[in-house]
């Protein structure tokens, strides 16, 4: 049986970002189904950030409290049943090409 992906609503991703402190707020996140390389279910973290938003302020550092946040939340909503990678996208940043 597939399980549903977890959603996160509006208010649940506010109240993160105020308990992360001084972060870039994110434009949009999501989370997506997916399978990891053994062929487990697993899910995937999106957190994309806005295009006007500087490299500085983008940094690992300067987003990793929000992030870190997110994925623990999605961890522990889906009873800690799949693992969560992370995909972090600056709007601004050149789409890499698949080979």
């Amino acid at each position: 049986m597939v399980k549903p992906v977890p959603k996160l609503s509006t208010v649940e991703i506010a109240r993160l970002i105020a308990q992360a402190g001084k972060v870039p707020a994110p434009a949009s996140v999501r989370v997506e189904r997916m399978e990891d390389q053994y062929g487990d279910e697993a899910l995937r973290l999106v957190v994309v950030f806005p295009a006007n938003l500087p490299v500085e302020k983008a940094m690992w550092n300067d987003v990793k409290p929000l992030v870190e946040k997110l994925r623990d939340f999605v961890y522990s909503k889906d009873n800690e049943d799949r693992f969560v990678y992370l995909k972090i996208i600056r709007l601004a940043e050149e789409p890499v090409a698949a080979e």
